[in-house]
């Protein structure tokens, strides 16, 4: 994917589509066991991207999502995994929907900023261990992009991640590409990522249907960033959409849902083959 945001709405390239293929393995193999990631053998995903030089796993699938930091030698990969089903500590994270204000230390200039305080609050875990960690590969030499990536859940702290890694790392291009994230944060908050370098190197993959970007809604105060990929109902076209909530695209089906409706989908829809993609062939 080329850098900077559309100005006017306009279908991906076979090229830009096949860009975020990478990615998504990277999504997908975060949901694999932290022995598979070790020993690299998380089934398809692993066949089809380079074993890392080295490799860090974090989290425990509950409070804390798995993730896993893969160093190329110039390149770091974040990958952050989805809910866990099968954890009920797991959804809280989800289900806990009042904003809270972000650090202004952590996202300086973010005045005015609230996100969803279940996925600031995992963040934050997450981030005591990957920033020390990305930042000292990064001064050890040698590496020149930082990636973040996730799927659902992990789609959402990747945007929190990469926000963050931007700040510490500015000699560095940081890019976080995510596939059905919920939304994250208020006005303010999507107005920062936007006017931020981060703003210019994210995209957000939406599957035609799926309601879980929906949520939490925007009568809540919500708001996703620029950067929307909407795939299209036949599942081949995906459309670069136009600013933050562009009419046209996914806002276009789930306007009319209520918030009730919405929520219920959220817990109801992980499962659903609209949430589990296909994107761009993985997932």
């Amino acid at each position: 994917m080329t850098s900077g945001l559309p100005t006017i709405a306009n279908n991906l390239t076979p090229e830009e589509i096949s860009s975020l293929t990478i990615p998504g393995w990277y999504a997908t193999a975060a949901y694999c066991s932290p022995e598979q990631i070790t020993s690299w053998t998380c089934g398809a995903a692993c066949r089809n991207l380079l074993r890392p030089t080295s490799v860090v796993i974090g989290g425990n699938g509950e409070y804390t999502p798995r993730y896993f930091i893969s160093n190329s030698n110039t390149t770091i990969t974040i990958a952050i995994s989805g809910t866990n089903v099968s954890s009920p500590k797991s959804y809280a994270i989800d289900l806990d929907f009042p904003k809270t204000q972000v650090d202004v230390a952590v996202f300086p200039g973010a005045d005015g900023a609230e996100v969803h305080q279940g996925f600031y609050s995992a963040f934050q875990r997450i981030a005591l261990v990957v920033g020390p960690l990305v930042q000292g590969a990064v001064t050890g030499g040698g590496v020149d992009n930082v990636i973040v990536t996730g799927h659902s859940l992990g789609g959402a702290l990747s945007q929190l991640m990469a926000t963050y890694l931007q700040k510490i790392l500015p000699q560095i291009n940081v890019t976080t590409i995510t596939f059905a994230s919920p939304r994250v944060g208020n006005q303010a908050w999507a107005n920062y990522v936007d006017t931020t370098e981060i703003g210019n190197n994210s995209r957000h993959i939406i599957n035609y249907a799926d309601d879980v970007p929906h949520v939490p809604p925007r009568d809540w105060g919500f708001v996703r960033p620029s950067g929307e990929i909407w795939i299209m109902r036949d599942g081949k076209t995906y459309r670069s959409c136009v600013g933050q909530e562009d009419p046209d695209c996914a806002d276009s089906l789930n306007s009319f849902v209520g918030e009730l409706e919405l929520v219920d989908s959220f817990l109801d829809d992980f499962d659903t083959p609209q949430h589990r993609g296909p994107y761009a062939g993985v997932l």
